[in-house]
């Protein structure tokens, strides 16, 4: 269609095996009247407003379709919207490949991939491969696999942009990559240690230069790390390492071609962010 979503589930339990699906908005929005409009009131490829829909395959969307890719929000905290990623291809040309919105439940892939067909995930928007909105609702994720990534190659461009403090985010596989910024990038800090549990990975993204002087100096962006404009804001407490990993694993980085294990104990924004990857695996 000229405006519009390509499909929307607002209701039942609900399965996708295959098609082509794809939203359209004909408006900009902004000042100029020329960015693509994004939000609830905008068109998807895919949108859930409640009700659950289970997705082994398909196609949504492609790089030249400029709405997102998936919009996934409940109603209430009692009325979820679910959406179990098994498959599909979600890689657009708007800001997103899937908005997790308010009381959101989404699934991508299986744990335990014998068949390795979460490797058929593929998630991508110029701006970010997930966006978990900036809202106060809980919302939970979990990604047993897939790749993720941003295509833009200058502004906001994160594999995983994390803007709701209340999000439980479980990561247990998949590659993550921003094209310009973070493989995952906290807008916000959890709320709570223990709702960000990484227990595998691979996360890539663009470190910035070294800011500040001694003692207060940090990096921007990288493997995993912040948006730190106004970086007197975050806790020095919680920016360790092992706040956002499971138990029993550990996380390398790649030094002159030699990968090396760096401690759980570091420090996100000095020792973590100054890295263009890093890789989570089980001790």
């Amino acid at each position: 269609a000229a405006q519009g979503n390509g499909i929307v589930v607002a209701g039942g339990e609900n399965t996708i095996n295959d098609g082509y699906f794809a939203g359209a908005d004909v408006y900009k929005s902004g000042n100029g009247k020329n960015q693509i409009v994004a939000g609830p009131g905008a068109s998807y490829c895919l949108k859930v407003f409640g009700g659950s829909v289970t997705v082994n395959d398909g196609t949504f969307g492609n790089s030249k379709v400029t709405t997102s890719g998936a919009f996934i929000s409940g109603t209430s905290e009692e009325q979820q919207g679910t959406a179990n990623i098994l498959g599909g291809k979600f890689n657009v040309g708007g800001q997103a490949g899937f908005s997790i919105f308010d009381h959101a439940n989404v699934t991508f892939g299986v744990e335990n991939d014998i068949n390795n067909k979460n490797n058929n995930i593929k998630v991508s928007g110029t701006a970010v491969g997930i966006a978990v909105e900036n809202r106060t609702a809980p919302v939970t994720i979990t990604i047993h696999g897939g790749t993720f990534a941003s295509t833009a190659t200058s502004g906001n461009s994160d594999g995983i942009w994390y803007a709701n403090s209340k999000a439980q985010l479980k990561i247990t596989d998949g590659t993550f990559t921003g094209a310009w910024r973070a493989g995952l990038c906290f807008e916000k800090f959890p709320n709570e240690e223990g709702i960000v549990q990484l227990s595998g990975g691979t996360y890539t993204g663009v470190p910035s230069e070294r800011q500040g002087t001694w003692p207060g100096y940090y990096y921007k962006f990288g493997a995993i790390g912040y948006d730190a404009d106004g970086y007197g804001t975050i806790v020095y407490d919680n920016l360790q390492l092992s706040a956002i990993l499971a138990d029993r694993v550990s996380a390398y980085i790649v030094e002159s071609g030699v990968e090396r294990k760096i401690d759980n104990g570091a420090w996100i924004h000095r020792d973590v962010s100054k890295h263009p990857t890093l890789t989570i695996k089980r001790n």
